[in-house]
């Protein structure tokens, strides 16, 4: 009876000293295991993030297009009206005035899907991205009101304003192909891409040829049209 209820007692003792050694085992599998479930979690919310930003700036370009293909339009039909050459600068002016504050806009709208996309990442130009769009939009249209200015007494900058805002239109272009390729869009968005850089061509020429000043209305037109298209078909 003693002989079993020693033996009986080193059982208990022996699985004891096993639980006591197991538990520290399974702590730390399962603090392991939260981390990595938190590091999939943070990896889904930057994936989410990083695909909402870009969605928002495919529909916004979008919506830039008409309004570069409305702005060339409007300057086309002013030139015609009023044959000035002033006309064509104050435009521009007006025009990349107008694009300015709905860049403000939209910096503010996308912020914080690129803080969240970037929230790894300790980067000043990503705490002070709005403060950045701002002085940079700012000292754009400084350079080019001064410059226009500047044209009254140096007339060869009388179109450099022009060709500074027809080369951004196509710059644009070129950046959205990132965009294009990471949401994995149709090819019928690379028709976008080419919209850009074509209208941002024939601003550029439009000084010489004021008719090129047409294309991207055109573009624009042919752009909604086949999207059009596709969503019946």
């Amino acid at each position: 009876m003693v002989v079993g209820s020693v033996v009986g007692l080193r059982v208990k003792l022996k699985n004891l000293n096993y639980n006591l050694s197991l538990n520290p085992l399974l702590g730390k599998l399962l603090k392991g295991g939260r981390i990595i479930s938190k590091e999939i979690d943070i990896q889904k919310s930057v994936e989410i993030s990083e695909n909402l930003y870009h969605r928002v700036m495919l529909n916004a370009a979008k919506t830039i297009l008409d309004f570069i293909g409305l702005g060339s339009l409007t300057t086309f039909l002013l030139i015609s009206l009023v044959s000035n050459p002033i006309t064509f600068n104050i435009s521009i002016l007006v025009f990349s005035t107008i694009y300015m504050f709905i860049s403000w806009r939209m910096s503010r709208f996308v912020y914080p899907f690129i803080k969240a996309f970037n929230s790894h990442k300790s980067s000043l130009i990503v705490k002070k991205f709005p403060l950045l769009v701002k002085l940079t939009y700012t000292l754009s249209l400084l350079i080019l009101y001064v410059l226009f200015l500047l044209s009254f007494y140096i007339h060869f900058l009388s179109n450099l304003p022009i060709f500074l805002v027809g080369a951004y239109i196509s710059f644009i272009g070129i950046q959205l192909i990132t965009t294009i390729r990471f949401l994995k869009e149709n090819s019928i968005e690379y028709v976008l891409v080419t919209s850009y850089i074509l209208s941002g061509v024939a601003i550029i020429i439009s000084p010489f040829h004021i008719t090129t000043l047409l294309i991207p209305p055109f573009l624009a037109f042919l752009y909604k049209l086949i999207r059009r298209a596709e969503e019946w078909s």
